[in-house]
């Protein structure tokens, strides 16, 4: 009967020599595949730019005539109001104030 010690070591050399011929394969078997590699490809993403919106609203407003602040008093004012415009940063709006004395009709 075989020796502890050596059986020890026949258990442990075969399933060593069986994971290195699963992993390297058999030298004999002459089995080859290519596999199809896509060519590499560069995406650019396009940045997104949202459109220049550009509206006019009446509104309560001090009008000041002549930039003199003791003549000022409340009146309606006619603003626009500008988004997205290329010269200011991305998601802003600028509103700038035409003339007082707006109505609905006249500030369009």
């Amino acid at each position: 009967m075989a020796k502890p010690a050596q059986i020890f070591v026949a258990l442990m050399i075969i399933p060593f020599l069986f994971i290195c011929l699963h992993v390297h394969g058999s030298s004999g078997a002459g089995i080859t595949t290519d596999i199809p590699v896509p060519s590499r490809t560069r995406i650019l993403q396009k940045r997104y730019s949202p459109q220049t919106t550009v509206s006019k609203q009446c509104n309560l407003c001090d009008c000041c005539p002549g930039n003199n602040d003791t003549s000022c008093y409340v009146t309606t004012c006619c603003y626009k109001y500008t988004c997205n415009d290329p010269a200011e940063p991305d998601g802003t709006c600028t509103v700038e104030r035409l003339y007082c004395g707006c109505d609905e009709k006249t500030c369009k």
